[in-house]
């Protein structure tokens, strides 16, 4: 894995809209890209050849029987996805990160090609 995107709270469409682009601005080929998102339609991750994990969005039941700000849930949630894994050469992000996400990640999350960071 050398590149991870960040997909979360993106409106529905985005993401199949979006990926595409974001895979030709990176030198990395699509087997080497983690895609995390918020969203359940997994047929363009599947289309594009992505790995990809999933984290329960905003007001889902999962997030609200955790017991915590949804904040803390996602990087709980990110740091689990990312601790056996080689450190990313690059995080992008594509939606609207929760408030302190980017300050837990290993590493400086850019904004993905023509997106700026939350």
């Amino acid at each position: 894995m050398r590149t991870v995107v960040l997909a979360l709270g993106l409106e529905k469409g985005d993401l199949d809209r979006e990926l595409p682009r974001v895979l030709d601005g990176i030198p990395d080929l699509p087997a080497q890209v983690l895609v995390i998102t918020d969203e359940l339609e997994f047929a363009p991750l599947l289309a594009a050849g992505v790995g990809f994990e999933h984290v329960p969005g905003a007001g889902e039941r999962q997030a609200e029987l955790a017991g915590m700000p949804y904040e803390e849930f996602v990087r709980g949630r990110l740091s689990l996805i990312l601790a056996e894994r080689p450190r990313p050469r690059r995080l992008l992000t594509l939606g609207e990160l929760p408030a302190g996400v980017a300050e837990s990640l290993p590493g400086n999350v850019e904004s993905a090609p023509g997106r700026s960071v939350a």
